[in-house]
Order: structure tokens, then C-alpha cells, then sequence
């Protein structure tokens, strides 16, 4: 049993080493207290342990495979990596009409993806089909409440830059000079 780096490591892009070590405590002790861990517990912590890294490593992999730079050999690399056919499969599922599928309690939920399929110009082709389940008065008030709601969020956020001014300002030495 291994935790930790000593259990694997995939990249500090998202800083999930915490989150593996958390979860893999969890896993561990679904099976204690117990005199020893029988086969089928084994297999139980490893398939839950490689659903969790697999879904962690493409995330992680879609932030390069999707990438656009070409600038250095690092990222051409990247760019021209395989990609597992799990992530192909949601990458087609977006790209298809904007689906996303959480499959269990993996870590990254869909606002994840979204933000980052679509911050490295993944755009779906189509619309959900639900969307045709409404009507466009129905679609338009619920366009509308989500524009109100962001509208509302926005409205207590400062901009970018007062924020600058007020907590990142250089201070001012010519009237201290």
C-alpha cells in the first residue's frame, strides 16, 4: 500500500497530490479495521485508485494535447501526444454538443472541463438536445436568469484594475524623496 509520491505523482498542473493522498487514506480505511486485506479488497482499492489517477491524468492531458503553442519543442511534443481513448471520448462527446458525463465522484466536475475545453477552443458543434425539450420563451428566461446572476456576481467583484491599485500598487517614492 502506497500514499503519496510513493503511490505516484502525475504533475503539479493541477496540485492533486493532496486530494490522492486524502483519498487514498479514505479508500484504506473502507477496508479496516480488518485482520488483513483479502484479495478481492485488493482489487477493490486498485480499481477505485486507477479510476480516480485516470480521470486526473486527462484532465491534466487535455490542458497540453489541446494547447495551441507550437513556440518551444516541449510544447510541439504535447501537441502531437497520444491521447487515451477515455479523454478522446469526452473530448467527441463536447465537441459534439457541449455534454459533459461526471462519472462518479471523480475530481474535476464539469465547470473544469467546460473552462477548459473551451479555453483551448473546443467548441461543440451543436446545442444539448434538452435545449429542444423548451420553449424559446422558456430558453430565453432561462438565458435571461443566468445573465442576471452573473450580472449580480460580477456587480460585487472589483475590476481588474482597482484591484491592482488597491493591493498590488507599487508605493509611491517621489513624495518621499
Amino acid at each position: 500500500m502506497a500514499l503519496g509520491l510513493a503511490g505516484g505523482f502525475l504533475e503539479p498542473l493541477e496540485s492533486t497530490s493532496i486530494h490522492l493522498i486524502q483519498t487514498g487514506i479514505a479508500r484504506l480505511l473502507q477496508y479496516l479495521p480488518g485482520a488483513g486485506f483479502g484479495q478481492a479488497d485488493i482489487a477493490s482499492f486498485n480499481a477505485q485508485t486507477d479510476f480516480e489517477y485516470t480521470a486526473i491524468r486527462d484532465f491534466l492531458i487535455l490542458h497540453y494535447a489541446a494547447t495551441e503553442r507550437d513556440d518551444t519543442e516541449f510544447w510541439r511534443a504535447r501537441r502531437a501526444m497520444a491521447i487515451p481513448d477515455s479523454l478522446r471520448a469526452r473530448i467527441d462527446l463536447f465537441a459534439a454538443d457541449g455534454r459533459f458525463v461526471r462519472n462518479g465522484e471523480e475530481l474535476f466536475a464539469e465547470p473544469g472541463w467546460l473552462q477548459v475545453m473551451l479555453g483551448q477552443g473546443i467548441l461543440p458543434r451543436g446545442y444539448h438536445p434538452l435545449a429542444d425539450s423548451l420553449s424559446l420563451l422558456q430558453l430565453d428566461e432561462l438565458m435571461g436568469q443566468a445573465q442576471r446572476q452573473t450580472d449580480a456576481a460580477l456587480a460585487r467583484f472589483m475590476d481588474h484594475g482597482a484591484f491592482i491599485q488597491r493591493h498590488c500598487a507599487m508605493p509611491n517614492t517621489e513624495s518621499a524623496a
